[in-house]
């Protein structure tokens, strides 16, 4: 039985929606609030998973602010004709925005948007698509293409000669959409899960979506992201970008700018990454580890908000001090990832476990990734070979407060993880 608090959240099984007494009152808000001003817009970053990058703009409507905003409008959009005309005025809103953007700036990234069936079947939007970037997508909701697939079917059809990619939107992967995505067979799939963290008992459907949506590999779309532990959960999951309250709240623009991954890079452990930015010191393993337990407490003070990350050749032979402080975090409720050549030995319910190769780059040496809201930890090493006891043997090691260099290195753990076989102790 594991312990971790994020794990007791992952057992939720997906269900059919059912709203709440006072989802008629919100829906009537969300409704009034769209007549007001049926063209507003803001824009909601689509970022690609963990490394924060931004990959697209979703054209969004300032009253939607949660899934249940978009669940209860979009439902409203599909069966009240009379709404459906305020989206004229939305789309043409749209276009004027873009039109601006494009004057000011040719390379505007790539879109999500909306627009009714029949506006892109009769062609009175064709001007509007010319105009989007490339890489654009126009998105299509799945209960819309439950109720008139032949409509969708053309839609998709008409978007392609257009070269704007299509989208289903609002699919749950629970066991109902795989035969609208091998029909529509979308370029991307939005996956509009409430908790994020659910995502996990999706796995075997979300694999089955992407397979059934053919062989050019439709990209996953993940929202309602909030906290680092969502973004970890979408990654883990497959997420090629994801969305959600944690981007829209937070500054972006210099993280945009900053990325210092290359490809050269990826063949580097974490310790060789940590020290060619920062200075490296020697002490004892037993010294490192007080080191290590001052972040521990961080990540214990922040619960199931954090997430870890370790990588070394042989958890197995971790001594036990540091063995507890892996087990404090678990307990927490840390969303805690291993990755190394070797678990002999070792059995730690709640510890998210995955084997690699012995030579792979990132047991090379050790690391202990650390994100929490806003911060990011990175501590790595490697042993110096010092023929004592393993708390007394000299190892030098790299500590720093830099959460961009840790969601790369923690990106990097989340795809091997993802790559192999994990098993995950419940």
């Amino acid at each position: 039985m594991a312990l971790a608090g994020w794990l007791d959240r992952v057992r939720h099984r997906p269900g059919a929606l059912v709203l709440p007494a006072a989802a008629d009152e919100q829906t009537a808000r969300l409704v009034a609030a769209f007549r007001a001003d049926p063209g507003a817009t803001d824009l909601r970053p689509v970022t690609k998973a963990m490394t924060r990058d931004i990959s697209g703009w979703i054209l969004g409507h300032p009253a939607v602010r949660t899934v249940q905003d978009a669940w209860s409008l979009r439902a409203a959009l599909i069966v009240s004709p009379d709404l459906q005309e305020l989206m004229l005025v939305r789309l043409d809103a749209q276009r004027c925005l873009l039109a601006q953007a494009l004057a000011e700036d040719s390379a505007v990234p790539p879109l999500y948007l909306v627009a009714r069936l029949d506006t892109l079947l009769e062609g009175s939007i064709d001007g509007f698509l010319t105009l989007l970037p490339t890489g654009s997508v126009m998105q299509i909701d799945v209960t819309a293409a439950a109720h008139r697939m032949d409509l969708c079917r053309n839609a998709f059809a008409r978007l392609r000669d257009f070269r704007v990619d299509t989208a289903l939107t609002g699919l749950w992967a629970d066991g109902t959409e795989e035969q609208i995505v091998q029909e529509l067979a979308p370029d991307v799939l939005m996956l509009d899960v409430d908790a994020p963290l659910n995502y996990r008992d999706r796995l075997t459907q979300i694999g089955r979506l992407r397979a059934g949506a053919g062989p050019h590999r439709a990209r996953i779309v993940m929202g309602s992201v909030a906290s680092v532990v969502d973004e970890w959960a979408g990654t883990v999951c497959g997420a090629d970008h994801l969305i959600g309250p944690l981007y829209d709240t937070e500054d972006l623009t210099a993280l945009a700018h900053r990325v210092r991954e290359t490809a050269a890079q990826d063949d580097k452990s974490p310790y060789e990454q940590a020290a060619a930015h920062y200075a490296t010191s020697v002490a004892t393993f037993r010294d490192v580890l007080a080191r290590v337990a001052t972040i521990a407490d961080l990540v214990c003070a922040s619960a199931d908000k954090a997430d870890v990350y370790l990588a070394c050749r042989d958890v197995g032979g971790v001594p036990a001090e540091a063995a507890r402080l892996v087990a404090r975090m678990v307990d927490c409720g840390a969303a805690v990832t291993a990755l190394a050549a070797s678990f002999h030995g070792f059995d730690m319910p709640g510890l998210t476990c995955t084997t690699v190769p012995p030579n792979e780059a990132l047991t090379d040496g050790w690391a202990l990734v650390v994100l929490l809201p806003g911060v990011g930890h990175i501590v790595a090493g490697i042993d110096l070979g010092d023929s004592v006891t393993a708390l007394d043997r000299r190892h030098s090691y790299v500590v720093a407060e830099d959460r961009e260099l840790a969601v790369r290195i923690a990106n990097r753990i989340s795809q091997r993880a993802a790559e192999r076989d994990s098993v995950v102790d419940v």
